[in-house]
Parts: structure tokens; sequence; C-alpha cells
């Protein structure tokens, strides 16, 4: 079984604040082991608006479509991502909530594509690839003509927790500026995998709090296969995680105890639920952007929408081509000779709780693995007390 476990700062040069003791549980978890055609398909952002998928009991709620530009960031944003601190730095103690004494452990560079970009882009493509990706920035004050990107003080972004159980990874970033109103961090993990408990299948959970308002994000990799019923063993496993989390207590302070006790929670990961339909008539509506005609038989809108599973949860609507499964490092999904695999939209992201609305939901081109991962924006109100 490989787990691991990181509660991580950036330096705090400039007195931001602290981090508070993590608590972790684990719950019986076992190890175990754990994928994409001949034709091609581009994005699109068509498809209906009104769409929203919800549990029986659960109002409607507003989501906001914004305009499909992958890339619509800021050239500085995008450098921030390049931005981590080098210098090595002793183990520092810290004082949490509870008066309990913790550890902080340096940040590790994460400059993989600030090396990418190094070794494989010269001086004038890589202005082109800035200039193509940020057309309102001026890079000539970012790149100089050794090719290096050249890197303020401080990044925007710190990472506070990382947890991985053999093939599932939750990393947690937040706003430098909000590092120091993040308390009271927890990890459960909970195996659903062969036995009922091996740790190929199951979730990693993260509970904290911002402000006064507590938060939890569930990542999770359900049972997969496209046989008749099988998503019923998915729903299964969804019961088995929402009954199996428990946060730890911690001392002195009222924090919820299971995911659904939380006031804003995040679902993501690979859910596996696939599309009732043979592999020709799926790759028809995919060639016609058709993707209204492949949700009516998506096995999570079904079971969403019959209270089967998720009740109470939302998910926004889905107007980008099925996530799995691919070619590695190609447009192409794997042909039926191949796998027999129909594809599907196992990738997914859902929401529940009052006061969070959804901004922006897509799937991202990157061609990594057989999946194309997907990605969610949401807005999220929390109390402040003064």
């Amino acid at each position: 079984m490989v787990m691991e476990d990181e509660l991580l700062s950036e330096p705090d040069i400039e007195n931001y604040g602290e981090l508070h003791p993590l608590i972790e549980h684990d719950t019986d978890i076992v190890n175990s082991n754990n994928g994409v055609h001949d034709k091609t398909y581009k994005n699109s952002s068509s498809g209906s608006t009104e769409r929203v998928h919800k549990g029986k009991d659960l109002d409607r709620m507003a989501s906001i479509r914004t305009s499909d530009q992958s890339h619509n960031l800021s050239y500085e944003k995008f450098i921030s991502n390049l931005e981590e601190t080098t210098n090595p730095k002793k183990l520092t103690k810290m004082l949490g909530h509870s008066g309990r004494t913790g550890i902080i452990w340096p940040e590790q560079p994460l400059d993989m594509m600030a090396q990418r970009l190094q070794a494989n882009t010269s001086f004038t493509s890589l202005k082109a690839l800035a200039t193509h990706y940020f057309p309102n920035d001026d890079l000539a004050h970012d790149v100089n003509s050794d090719n290096r990107v050249i890197k303020s003080n401080m990044p925007y972004f710190v990472r506070i927790l990382s947890k991985q159980m053999v093939g599932m990874y939750i990393s947690v970033w937040v706003w430098r500026d909000l590092q120091k109103y993040i308390q009271n961090l927890r990890v459960s993990t909970v195996g659903v995998g062969a036995m009922g408990y091996m740790g190929n299948k199951g979730s990693i959970s993260v509970s904290m709090s911002i402000y006064q308002t507590n938060f939890c994000f569930v990542c999770c990799h359900l049972t997969s296969g496209k046989k008749d019923r099988d998503e019923l063993k998915r729903n299964s496993n969804v019961e088995e995680i929402l009954r199996r989390t428990v946060f730890n207590p911690l001392p002195g302070v009222i924090m919820p105890k299971r995911i659904l006790d939380h006031e804003r929670i995040i679902w993501l990961g690979d859910l596996n639920y696939r599309i009732n339909l043979s592999y020709e008539r799926t790759h028809k509506l995919i060639s016609k952007q058709d993707w209204d005609g492949l949700f009516e038989k998506d096995q999570l809108k079904r079971e969403l929408s019959g209270g089967r599973t998720f009740d109470g949860w939302i998910e926004g609507v889905i107007s980008f081509p099925p996530t799995y499964k691919y070619e590695f490092n190609s447009e192409k999904y794997v042909s039926d000779e191949q796998s027999g695999r129909t594809p599907a939209w196992c990738d997914r992201i859902l929401s529940r709780g009052k006061g969070i609305r959804l901004i922006s939901y897509k799937r991202v081109e990157l061609k990594l693995s057989d999946h194309r991962p997907v990605a969610a924006i949401y807005m999220a109100e929390v109390e402040v007390l003064s």
C-alpha cells in the first residue's frame, strides 16, 4: 500500500500566519492495483445551458456559464504556477488552534513546466507561446534571452496539504493571503476495492475551515466496468464512502465529523459511470457534438435523477466530449477492437451545500493518460466574524 502525507507551507518570510495540526483518519485500507478509437473529435462549448443535474430534494441552483476560454488567465498568473521556493529550510514548529504542536514541512520545488520550457523552447517560441495564451501581457519583462522565466520573490499560491492512496492523489493549494485563515485540517481515507477494503478504489477526504465556514473535498476512484448493473456497484461505493468517512475530533473545537456534516462540499474524481449506448451510436453522437443526446443515456444522470445516489448533489452542464478512453498522448479514442470500451464521462465534479455556485465546468486537454481531466470553478460564501 502506498500512502503519503504532507502538511506543507511556504516559508513565512512575511509572517503570513500559521497552519494548524493535520488530523488524519484512515479506514481499513488494503493495497491492490487499479484507459480510446480511430476518430478524432474537437471540443465544443455548444449544448443546453438549462440542464442542471441534481438530487430529488434539492432546489435548482443557478449555474453561470462562461466563455470556453481554456487559457483565460493573465501571464502573471501563469508564471505564478512556475514559482516555487528553492532554498532549503529546516523543520519549524507551529502552534495550533488547540494548543498542540505540529510540523510545517518546507515546500518542494514544482518546476516541471519551467524545466520543460527551458529545455525545449527557444526564446522566440517561448515569446510566441506567451503571446498566444496571454495577448494582453508584456512578455519582455518576464523572459530573457537565456530562455529563462524570471521568477518573482513569492508565489501566489501555497500548498497546504497532499495525500496519496495507491492511484488516488489530492493536493490542496490556497491563495497565499488566505493561508492564515485556513484551520482545522483533517484527512480521512476509505478503501472500497476488492473485498470491500482494497485501496485501489475508494476516497481521500479533506476537511478544513475557511474563516468560520467548514469545507470538505472528496477525491474518489469508484468501481470500473460497463456491464449491466455495474452502476449499482458505483452507487454502493458512494454510500460506503459516506458511511465510513469519519474525521477525528479536534480537542476543544466543534467540527464536522462526517462528509455531509460540512456546509460546502466538492466531490471529484474518476466516478467511472458509463453511457448506456452502443459503441457505434456513441461515436455517431460525438461526431455530431450532440452532448444532450449522449447525456440522456449517462448512468450518473439517471442514477442521480432517480434518487439512487448523490441525493442533493449538483453537477454543472456537460458541454464537452466524453473524457475516457483515449490512446496515450493522442486525440483519438481507443478503438472497439482494442478495448471494447465505449467513450464515457467517467471524470466528474459535483457539489453540495448552500452558498456555493458553479462558475465554469469544462475538460482540460492534457494527454498524459487515457483520461481527459475536468476542471470546475466555484464561488463560495464564507462566514467572517468581525
